[in-house]
């Protein structure tokens, strides 16, 4: 099953919070993972882990005695942070009623991220809406995007960008998702589609200096190399880039199959 997010609690003083959060997600439409039952030996690996690797942000209760055993390497709670930042996922740490108070430790494995007061009472919903606003829709729609371009479904990957554009103009992955879904999908490749793809691509890297970044830009030169158009120059030299780095056949191939050249 494929999830939006994964719940990370301390079942000591977590678990009832942590439902009352999964419900309101859940509420709003999105897939959650909520481990209900205590997990067995072994289970880490084929159920965790596997949720952690299906859901693209993690929402941490920060319950009390969330960090109380995260110094053992074997404890549950740590496993699950140690995993989402290894695979690089989007953290977010809810602190109920802002009574959590073991922020060193917290920082000490996840760094510094921005915590999220929660009102338990009658502001929940409006602090959810909050959060789902500002921290979730951004990565969701970032996800969605890929995930759209990889199955090629193209209206509802383009879709996905709109809100990823509005939600996170910031990020610079939403360039270059915008880039790729204005090239995904299409039976010609004119002058004026190329050059917006640049411009999208030549911003993302303005913001975040990031590989695939460059293998896009060299996917677009092709293009323009194909229909003998004149590449313009920030593209040209953003595209030499891939050869200063090392070979990657795989985010290569996977590029020109999402574009179709």
């Amino acid at each position: 099953m494929v999830y939006d997010i994964f719940i990370s609690y301390r079942r000591s003083d977590g678990r009832d919070i942590a439902r009352i959060i999964c419900g309101e997600f859940e509420k709003r439409g999105y897939s959650v993972f909520f481990d209900y039952d205590a997990l067995q030996d072994g289970d880490y690996g084929k159920k965790i882990r596997a949720a952690i690797e299906s859901a693209p942000i993690l929402v941490a209760i920060l319950s009390n005695d969330y960090m109380s055993r995260c110094d053992n390497p074997a404890d549950w709670v740590r496993r699950e942070l140690e995993t989402a930042i290894e695979l690089k996922r989007q953290i977010i740490p809810i602190s109920p009623d802002g009574k959590f108070n073991d922020f060193p430790a917290l920082e000490n494995i996840i760094g510094q991220k921005q915590v999220s007061l929660v009102d338990m009472g009658q502001l929940l919903g409006r602090c959810i809406d909050d959060i789902v606003e500002n921290r979730v829709l951004p990565y969701i729609s970032l996800s969605v995007t890929w995930l759209n371009l990889i199955e090629k479904n193209y209206k509802e990957a383009r879709e996905a960008a709109k809100k990823a554009m509005k939600y996170c103009p910031d990020k610079s992955d939403t360039y270059y998702f915008a880039a790729l879904v204005n090239l995904s999908g299409r039976s010609d490749f004119s002058h004026d589609l190329l050059e917006r793809a640049s411009e999208l691509i030549l911003k993302a890297w303005s913001i975040e200096k990031k590989l695939e970044y460059c293998y896009l830009a060299y996917c677009i030169a092709f293009l323009y190399d194909k229909r003998c158009y004149k590449q313009p120059y920030g593209l040209m030299k953003l595209a030499e880039y891939v050869q200063r780095y090392e070979e990657q056949p795989t985010l290569m191939k996977t590029l020109r199959y999402i574009i179709g050249i």
